[in-house]
């Protein structure tokens, strides 16, 4: 039907103009928005690098004003990687002491992607992951690296969760008081670092340990699991008896019962400890023990060990070895063809898909960072399978299930 009266005709033609503008921004190409990298010519170092190793890199200066609190905070800002231009759109950003923050967010039309920008101390850690490729930027020689990794070079995170060995089933977890208990929303954790890894990062190392963090709160907000981890302390180990040159896993039995670090741990509440060594030639970059209860004496094996070797040096650690530590402690399995044990519940583990893609609990390459979920899809792929499936795969509810038991090892004041 014809519209005949003119201020119909105006009204119409507003609106879709309205609607037009609303596409129009929405579709806003990358050279539109405000660039987070600027590139800048390489060195003969990168060129060398470059034909070393199967990873594409790219020397780039960082606008910190476009992601810091006090700067130039836009809902949309351009990256260029490798290869490739995305915008990153924020999502939330985390504020912390002394001018330290955390910026996150997902890549543009990317629905199941994840971008975490990790600042403390002036160094920017960060993380950016789409369509099975995973950027890795960091501190490199006064600028910065965004480097595409290859995950046929990406060593295993994990030499198996250890089943602890409970002798004394009475044995209680510390509490501070009669403080309240907590709601499981937030689980403390204590990081120790050896003094290799404090040469190797320096002023940096602050930064790194906090992207491992924030990596993690990352995956759990993805999984949709309401839990947020508190990076409660961290500090210098020095007993060489768990430093780079002692295994893995005797690392581990050492540290977690060392009375020192257990001290520490009750001084700062900290529900999980870990201990961060740099990588040199093990078999796999992380260790821990596995939850199978709910019972509070699991606190005694609340530890983990993890490895740190970046994506400039060949073989890489995964920066998700940390959260797929803490996994083990929280009762998560690997998926199902690579578990060595059974996990808390019955679909306590992880889901990889003929081999396209494995959740943060898989051993399948690459990973995404999320935990297995049934009501979740990846490339049109369920990433997990629900409770009542014979091949069950349900690590984020799994994560649901003990993260208040866990939140509950120790206790801290609700100032602090």
């Amino acid at each position: 039907m014809m519209i005949r009266d003119p201020r119909y005709r105006f009204t119409l033609c507003l609106i879709l103009f309205m609607i037009f503008q609303v596409i129009q921004a929405d579709v806003i190409s990358a050279g539109e928005t405000p660039c987070l990298f600027y590139e800048i010519p390489d060195s003969k170092q990168d060129k060398n690098l470059r034909q070393s190793t199967n990873n594409d890199r790219m020397r780039v200066a960082v606008d910190f004003s476009l992601i810091e609190p006090a700067g130039r905070q836009r809902k949309k800002i351009s990256a260029p990687l490798p290869g490739q231009k995305v915008i990153l759109e924020k999502d939330t950003l985390e504020q912390r002491e002394n001018g330290d923050y955390t910026w996150f967010g997902k890549v543009h039309g990317k629905r199941l992607s994840t971008v975490v920008m990790t600042v403390a101390d002036g160094y920017l850690y960060g993380h950016i992951e789409i369509n099975g490729e995973t950027y890795s930027i960091g501190p490199e020689s006064g600028n910065y690296l965004v480097v595409k990794e290859d995950y046929s070079k990406a060593l295993p995170m994990c030499d198996g969760g250890k089943v602890p060995e409970i002798k004394n089933k009475k044995t209680q977890a510390k509490r501070a008081g009669s403080l309240q208990a907590d709601s499981g929303e937030e689980i403390d954790v204590l990081v120790l670092y050896t003094k290799q890894m404090k040469k190797k990062f320096g002023k940096k190392l602050k930064a790194q340990i906090q992207n491992f963090v924030d990596i993690a709160n990352s995956g759990y907000k993805n999984s949709d699991v309401n839990l947020k981890l508190r990076l409660a302390h961290s500090e210098l180990y020095k007993d060489a008896k768990a430093n780079e040159n002692v295994d893995i896993s005797e690392a581990l039995y050492y540290f977690y019962a060392d009375p020192a670090v257990n001290e520490i741990r009750d001084n700062y509440k900290a529900d999980l400890v870990c201990l961060m060594r740099v990588y040199h030639d093990g078999a796999s970059c992380g260790t821990g023990f596995m939850m199978l209860g709910l019972e509070n004496y699991y606190s005694t094996w609340g530890f983990s060990v993890v490895e740190v070797r970046n994506y400039t040096q060949g073989l890489y650690c995964d920066k998700r070895t940390f959260v797929h530590e803490l996994g083990h402690n929280m009762g998560c399995q690997h998926d199902r063809p690579n578990a060595t044990s059974a996990g808390i519940f019955s679909y306590s583990y992880g889901y990889s898909y003929k081999k396209q893609f494995g959740t943060i609990m898989s051993y399948v390459r690459p990973n995404i960072t999320y935990f297995s979920n049934p009501n979740k899809k990846y490339n049109g792929h369920t990433i997990g399978k629900p409770e009542s499936s014979s091949k069950s795969a349900y690590n984020a509810l799994t994560i649901k299930n003990t993260k208040e038991t866990v939140a509950n090892y120790r206790l801290r004041n609700s100032a602090e």
